[in-house]
């Protein structure tokens, strides 16, 4: 019934006769009364705004669509939408016939208007209320009413003098209210749900605090509807296409069981706003579709050592690359880059120009298996039958290779394999050799030195120092193994590739591996 800038016909005789019952107004007034008295010590429900707003507010629109032709009897709110329906959005109010203009019904609701601050009389008003008079005949105070609570002490709108800032509208679409506007017409002129809009302006429900002047954040455009009676959520969802769920996600105001469904106003039945439409960063080149791989690619011999084997594409660094945009390139996160190729650090500073990196693994990529399996086929002598995983020796298959693709130590395939040399000289094509065992075994103790380098195994009587190696071995003071002809010792920790001290000592990972063999927690030494 209450809304602050529409005069619209009830168009139901008997609801109109029912509310307008002099018994109503009676009650009306009474419960006024009781509010004020009853609420009289308690605070403001909102700054500004006292516990007799709503009461007051019902008893201004009781009193306008009550109002009546005292000759005729009949509704004001009949007779004016009867004449107004004849006004074309060009015309005004002025231009009326005089003998319409002049009727009981329109000089009623002027002084009505004048006489409530729950009404749009502004300037505007004011001005047609003055000539409406003189070409009347009749009098009355044409002042603009002081309203009922000032803008600025209103649910959303910051206090005078205030430190707050003005509120964000995601949207940055704003739009002023001008004379005549409704909440309604505003969400119709601009393609937007009604109740987003007044959500997020925190319009009352009559919209009684909707003002001439105020600026509001619009919500996001979309293709819109109007509510009938009758409608539903889900016959509107059927009507459209969508789901229910969808109708919800576009219009945040109905709740989730839909009971708040308005007839009359605009409801969303598209998503809100554009969609997006990104620019390319220079360099990005998208093709992959999928985030793990189904199959494995063959090893490139230029793969980065420590990377997972368990890999469906691998990528050779070029001129100008960096981690981010080769993870773009090849939609994979940048945290998964990192942890499939270990040999890359945090801050992707040594990223290897020419060295070859996963970047799409397989899901089990780091999966561990304790399923002993059969062998494929026939095995070396003495190879362990606790097998977890076979490799079956193929032509240019080499041990190192065959350490590189399964990440293990030569020392791990000799333990699984122990017919294996050291030397790796007895390698036979077609054989399964296990490459994957129970854990702990292929634990050196004993350092086996490159061709060419003379030394010593550590000594098993060396004295337990805070500096412990893993597998019950130490270092104190110069490494273990005391090689005269070497210049550098490392000591290797745990999970440590091969690439990682030959960068930092500045040799390619192919001349390293020309003097060293490494093993787990031992010392290794550089030439």
């Amino acid at each position: 019934m209450a809304m602050a800038d529409v005069y619209l016909t009830l168009q139901n005789a008997s609801l109109q006769q029912s509310i307008c019952d002099p018994r109503c107004g009676t009650e009306l007034s009474e419960h006024r009364s009781s509010v004020a008295s009853a609420c009289a010590s308690d605070p403001m429900p909102w700054q500004g705004i006292p516990a007799t707003y709503l009461p007051d507010l019902v008893w201004a629109y009781y009193n306008s669509i009550c109002l009546k032709d005292p000759s005729t009897g009949r509704w004001c709110v009949d007779y004016v939408s009867d004449i107004t329906s004849s006004l074309t959005s060009d015309m005004d109010l002025l231009d009326l016939p005089r003998t319409q203009l002049c009727s009981p019904c329109i000089i009623a609701l002027f002084k009505h208007q004048q006489s409530t601050p729950f009404s749009n009389f502004d300037e505007h008003m004011s001005s047609q209320w003055a000539s409406v008079q003189r070409v009347c005949g009749v009098t009355g105070s044409t002042a603009v009413p002081t309203p009922y609570a000032t803008p600025t002490e209103l649910p959303g709108h910051a206090p005078p003098n205030s430190s707050q800032t003005t509120p964000f509208c995601l949207s940055g679409k704003k739009y002023k209210v001008v004379s005549g506007d409704d909440i309604q017409k505003i969400a119709e002129a601009k393609k937007v749900a009604t109740g987003t809009l007044r959500i997020i302006n925190d319009i009352l429900p009559d919209g009684s605090n909707l003002l001439a002047g105020q600026e509001l954040c619009l919500p996001e455009s979309c293709t819109t509807l109007i509510v009938q009676p009758g409608d539903t959520c889900w016959a509107l969802a059927s009507a459209k296409g969508l789901r229910f769920s969808d109708i919800l996600a576009y219009n945040p105001s109905i709740n989730s069981d839909c009971s708040n469904l308005i007839s009359g106003t605009n409801i969303c039945v598209s998503l809100p706003g554009e969609l997006y439409n990104g620019t390319v960063i220079p360099g990005a080149t998208v093709t992959q579709t999928a985030i793990f791989a189904t199959a494995t690619a063959a090893i490139p011999s230029n793969a980065a050592p420590g990377s997972t084997r368990k890999c469906g594409k691998w990528y050779t660094v070029q001129s100008g690359d960096y981690c981010q945009i080769v993870a773009l390139n090849h939609t994979i996160a940048l945290d998964l880059f990192l942890a499939i190729n270990p040999s890359v650090n945090s801050t992707c500073g040594n990223l290897v120009l020419g060295v070859a990196y996963c970047v799409y693994p397989t899901a089990d990529w780091n999966a561990t298996s304790t399923v002993i399996v059969p062998a494929p086929t026939t095995t070396p002598k003495g190879s362990t039958s606790q097998c977890y995983q076979w490799h079956v020796i193929e032509s240019g298959d080499t041990c190192h290779r065959v350490e590189q693709a399964y990440e293990i130590t030569m020392a791990q395939l000799q333990a699984w394999n122990p017919d294996l040399r050291d030397d790796c000289s007895n390698l036979q094509l077609g054989l399964a050799y296990c490459v994957s065992g129970p854990r702990g075994v292929g634990t050196s103790t004993g350092a086996v030195l490159p061709t060419g380098i003379r030394g010593r195994p550590p000594s098993s009587t060396s004295s337990p120092t805070s500096n412990s190696l893993p597998g019950g071995n130490s270092l104190a003071g110069p490494p273990s193994i005391v090689v005269p002809s070497c210049n550098h010792g490392i000591l290797q920790k745990q999970g440590e590739s091969c690439y990682d001290p030959a960068a930092g000592w500045g040799y390619t990972l192919s001349r390293v591996f020309d003097w060293i063999r490494t093993f787990y927690g031992r010392v290794f030494v550089v030439q």
